[in-house]
C-alpha cells in the first residue's frame, strides 16, 4: 500500500521546535516530521514527541554546511529517504544568520524549501530566490576579503606590489 502521508524533513531543533511541529501539522495534516538535528538536541527532539527511528544527527563539522553533508554521506541518507518537503527552523523571523543552515536545506531540497519563523510563519524559499540573493552578496563579500587581504588573490597582488618596491640592485658589467 503506497504510503499517502507527506513526509518532511524539518532541519534544526531548537526552543520552538513544538510550533515548527503544531505549524507543520496545520498546513499539512497527518504529515509525518523528521528532524535533522545537532548533538546535544536528542532530549529536546524526544521531549517534542518525534521518535527515535525519525531524527537523524547531524555529526559533519562545521555545522549544517552542504560540503559537509556530502562528504559525511549523510546527504546520500536523507535522499535515500525520499522526502516530500524540507523545512528549515528559524531561529527569529529573519532567518538572521542561516546563510548555511539555509544553502544545506538547498543541497537536500534543490527546488527549495520551507522555513518556519518562531512566531510560526511558513516562508517560501525558492531556489531562484536564493540564487539571486547570493549572486548579490558574491560581489561584496569578495571585495571584503579583498581589503582585508583575506582572498587568496588579494595576497597575490599585494607580493607583486610589494616586489614592485624593493629596489632592484644593478646589475654590474664586468671587466
Amino acid at each position: 500500500m503506497p504510503h499517502n502521508r507527506i513526509r518532511i524533513l524539518l532541519i534544526r531543533s531548537g526552543r520552538h521546535l513544538g510550533i515548527a511541529l503544531g505549524v507543520l501539522a496545520k498546513a499539512h495534516p497527518g504529515c509525518e516530521v523528521w528532524v535533522l538535528a545537532t548533538h546535544g538536541a536528542e532530549r529536546e527532539v524526544t521531549r517534542a514527541g518525534i521518535p527515535r527511528d525519525r531524527y537523524l544527527i547531524y555529526k559533519t563539522r562545521p555545522r549544517f554546511c552542504p560540503s559537509g553533508m556530502l562528504r559525511g554521506g549523510m546527504a546520500r541518507q536523507i535522499w535515500a529517504q525520499r522526502f516530500d518537503r524540507v523545512a528549515v527552523l528559524w531561529p527569529d523571523a529573519a532567518g538572521s544568520d542561516q546563510a548555511n543552515v539555509d544553502r544545506t536545506a538547498l543541497a537536500i531540497s534543490p527546488r527549495g524549501f520551507d522555513a518556519i519563523t518562531p512566531d510560526g510563519r511558513i516562508v517560501a524559499r525558492r531556489t531562484i530566490t536564493l540564487l539571486a540573493r547570493e549572486m548579490r552578496r558574491a560581489p561584496w563579500s569578495t571585495f571584503v576579503c579583498v581589503g582585508l587581504g583575506l582572498y587568496r588573490p588579494a595576497a597575490i597582488i599585494r607580493a607583486i606590489r610589494e616586489r614592485a618596491v624593493v629596489p632592484v640592485p644593478h646589475a654590474t658589467t664586468g671587466p
